[in-house]
């Protein structure tokens, strides 16, 4: 049982064997359906759960009454995001409202796409811990970038405490959402984009 997008969601099992504690280091590998991949949990090779598969699955459940759909086919959106988990988790979901993806798994990488293309993305969501470099460097780069700071940069983060909240719009994120709160990321891409669209970071 978890809970996700405010809501409490439970896996219907035959049995529980066991309850391990484990460090997070799933090899993502596996070509069954249903799987992200496997990890060794008590010296056992253990096939992982696809809960974003799932999850993704259930955008039908979240509010798009403020979603212009039409929009939604020609923005571009660069998704950073370490954690294979959470990219297979919001890749899908994002592309299903209609948005077109494309994901860097750190800061620099996200640069040199950007450094690139700096016409093509209109919205930057970024993790905040990543290896390399992390959200907040990431942001500033942009930020002090002539060619990049018309960009809006929405954070995405596993937990949003106010210190890290203030930090990463100081630099000039325009906003900060936890990564359960699908809903939030929708409005705050909604928020970015009609901003976007009115000038205001042009």
């Amino acid at each position: 049982v978890f809970h996700y997008d405010q809501q409490t969601l439970g896996l219907a099992v035959d049995e529980i064997l066991d309850i391990a504690d484990a460090l997070f280091d799933i090899k993502v590998n596996s070509q069954l359906e249903g799987f992200i991949g496997s990890m060794v949990l008590n010296g056992q090779t253990t096939g992982i759960f696809d809960a974003g598969e799932v999850l993704s699955k259930l955008v039908g459940m979240v509010d798009m009454s403020d979603i212009d759909v039409e929009q939604a086919k020609t923005t571009e959106i660069l998704l950073v995001e370490d954690s294979p988990f959470f990219r297979k988790l919001t890749v899908p979901f994002l592309s299903a409202v209609g948005y077109q993806v494309t994901t860097a798994e750190d800061g620099k990488e996200a640069l040199d796409i950007l450094r690139d293309q700096p016409k093509r993305f209109d919205l930057i969501i970024s993790d905040i811990e990543m290896p390399v470099m992390d959200g907040f460097e990431l942001t500033e780069s942009c930020k002090a970038k002539p060619a990049l700071n018309h960009i809006p940069i929405i954070a995405y983060t596993a937990s949003v405490s106010d210190e890290v909240k203030n930090k990463v719009m100081d630099l000039g994120a325009l906003d900060c959402i936890t990564k359960t709160e699908r809903p939030a990321l929708l409005q705050a891409i909604a928020n970015c984009l009609f901003d976007k669209k009115l000038g205001v970071h042009a």
